[in-house]
């Protein structure tokens, strides 16, 4: 993947700054030429009176015009800035002219920009900057050469599916924006779901019906209104959308188990929001380790008068996986422990939901 970017890089300068072809006399600008600024191509000629430049009729894997004279070679193959789109660090470098590039400073760089170098090597201010030939993960321009590696702004957009990730998404029913995480193989909701199913008007609430505990806590659903209506289901994945957002579905017990498996010891404290809950003597508080961000949102009752309790202290979410006719399984987490527990209850309570990406 260095090889890559590096490759696209040098094909971007290429492209974007230098005269590459003479067409009178069949003659190729060297790239490395002594340049300092855009204005001055002082390099030396290449070409049919002088064909000493290897990357000119047969340009090899070193070379920064490589995938340009082989795209489909394996290694050029899935670079997104190959061609460069918009959102592609080299974007400017090589569409100039674009109209988002305008104006923009770095576009043709000057000696204060992160790329400067990057662009000419052979500046007398650039020779010996261990950052222009191959830069490390503390040079400026690092993310600018690699920017699909682990740390840079588009690991995660080339890795969606890679551990530690997070982003967020829109859900079309409603337009409410959620955050998720990847969590070793799964992705999960990163808070909890607050969708307002008019099938079920009456078996999901906010807690104590105050709309502004759905904005920090997410709405609670009885189990049929967070299954809407499907059937048990205990495989991985459960294969049930149920209440969730396109894309997404309910958790069964083994894909709670799998998360609760990868985190390991105390996964309550590493999965618990590090505000929020309320504290307890001896107790650690969460440390939210894994961007899962559990909050304590406490539960209720979906039949008769109803009634809520234990926000602040308690979590409770439900999984797809039925317990018996009348009661499925859930998981929780308590304020004064650190430990995620699965228990079941009666189906007609009212927990919160977390939904996992298919």
């Amino acid at each position: 993947m260095k090889k890559q970017i590096l490759n696209t890089i040098g094909l971007a300068v290429v492209a974007a700054l230098f005269c590459v072809t003479c067409s009178d006399n069949g003659l190729t600008k060297n790239p490395n030429g002594e340049a300092g600024n855009a204005n001055a191509l002082t390099g030396k000629f290449y070409g049919k009176d002088n064909p000493t430049d290897p990357c000119t009729a047969n340009p090899t894997p070193d070379c920064p015009n490589y995938c340009q004279a082989h795209p489909d070679e394996e290694q050029c193959k899935g670079d997104p800035c190959a061609d460069p789109t918009p959102d592609c660090p080299n974007y400017c470098l090589v569409y100039t002219e674009a109209e988002q590039c305008k104006g923009d400073p770095c576009a043709d760089p000057t000696p204060d920009c992160p790329n400067y170098c990057l662009v000419y090597t052979e500046a007398e201010q650039c020779k010996g900057d261990p950052c222009a030939a191959n830069p490390t993960p503390d040079c400026p321009n690092y993310c600018q050469v690699y920017p699909t590696v682990r740390g840079c702004p588009g690991y995660c957009d080339a890795n969606p599916n890679a551990e530690g990730c997070r982003g967020e998404f829109k859900d079309s029913r409603d337009g409410r924006t959620y955050k998720w995480v990847t969590i070793g193989t799964q992705t999960w909701m990163a808070e909890n779901l607050n969708y307002h199913n008019t099938n079920y008007n009456t078996t999901s609430k906010c807690y104590k019906n105050d709309p502004e505990n759905c904005v920090t806590y997410g709405r609670l659903y009885t189990w049929s209104t967070a299954m809407n209506g499907a059937q048990s289901s205990d495989r991985s994945p459960s294969g049930v959308q149920g209440a969730c957002p396109a894309g997404w579905h309910i958790p069964s017990n083994d894909e709670w188990m799998t998360l609760t498996n990868y985190v390991g010891y105390n996964a309550g404290t590493k999965l618990k929001s590090s505000t929020g809950w309320n504290s307890s003597n001896g107790t650690p508080e969460g440390t939210d380790e894994y961007g899962f961000s559990a909050l304590p949102g406490g539960y209720g009752y979906g039949y008769g008068s109803g009634g809520f309790y234990t926000v602040g202290n308690y979590g409770l979410w439900w999984s797809a996986t039925e317990y018996s006719n009348g009661n499925a399984l859930f998981r929780r987490m308590y304020y004064d422990d650190e430990t995620v527990y699965r228990n079941q209850t009666v189906k007609t309570t009212l927990y919160s939901v977390r939904c996992v990406q298919n």
